[in-house]
């Protein structure tokens, strides 16, 4: 999540994206939302295989992405994008996920060929 969305309502986060807040293309100091890297970590111990498919397509964007994955200590998982031309859609169909996980800002994660146990604290 972009990091002026921090401890704003999902729908103030929606309108600081509509009106291109400054720090929605600073991707670098992307935050991450509620206890995502908890949740995801629970997973990959429980033997999920996680790859995360990121909106960008050059190469210096997808290294912020790598960048906040590991400050916010992210379990480690391959970062898949788009080729020139290709759209979300025709990779993740390349990809076949199991289970797709996109969060507010149309970022994904997939995670594959394993069923997950759900946190006794979900909602």
């Amino acid at each position: 999540m972009h990091s002026s969305g921090q401890n704003v309502s999902r729908e103030e986060r929606v309108l600081q994206v509509r009106n291109n807040d400054s720090s929605i293309h600073n991707y670098s100091s992307y935050i991450p939302i509620g206890n995502a890297v908890d949740k995801l970590h629970i997973w990959k111990k429980q033997g999920v295989k996680i790859i995360y498919l990121s909106f960008h397509r050059n190469k210096i964007d997808i290294q912020k992405d790598n960048f906040v994955l590991r400050k916010f200590g992210f379990p480690k998982g391959k970062i898949v994008y788009r080729k020139k031309g290709q759209e979300h859609k025709e990779l993740i169909e390349s990809i076949k996920p199991d289970i797709l996980i996109e969060d507010e800002n149309g970022n994904l994660i997939k995670i594959q060929n394993k069923k997950i146990k759900e946190d006794e604290n979900d909602n």
